[in-house]
């Protein structure tokens, strides 16, 4: 994560990061789910961000992958709900919230139908 400075420059937060290994290469989403569901979260990371007047807030990003059959992933965060279309060929998204508390993730259907149980994070 980065902030941007008054001058434009953008300076490190933090860093984080996973690693896994034995996947077989190339990689491939599986035709169906994984056996934890249809969302495979790699990572998440969080941070206390404060805007210009010095107000405090909760930066929250997930990353993963989801299974073919998921169009969309609804984000709930704050009292805000956002419909974020799943636009990668091999479902890999990234969810970004800023605001207070836990995320709550749900893959849905072309439809906007919920395909699976919502998964919290933060």
């Amino acid at each position: 994560m980065a902030q941007r400075r008054d001058d434009g420059r953008l300076d490190d937060l933090g860093s984080g990061g996973a690693r896994y290994g034995g996947w077989d290469v190339p990689w491939r989403p599986p035709d169906g789910r994984w056996p934890d569901g249809l969302m495979l979260v790699l990572a998440t990371t969080g941070q206390t961000v404060f805007d210009a007047a010095e107000d405090e807030f909760d930066l929250i990003a997930v990353c993963g992958f989801v299974a073919p059959s998921v169009d969309a992933i609804l984000s709930v965060h704050d009292g805000q709900e956002r419909t974020i279309p799943v636009l990668s060929h091999v479902g890999a998204f990234v969810v970004v919230a800023v605001g207070a508390g836990a995320v709550t993730l749900t893959p849905l259907s072309a439809a906007g139908v919920p395909l699976g149980q919502a998964r919290r994070f933060g």
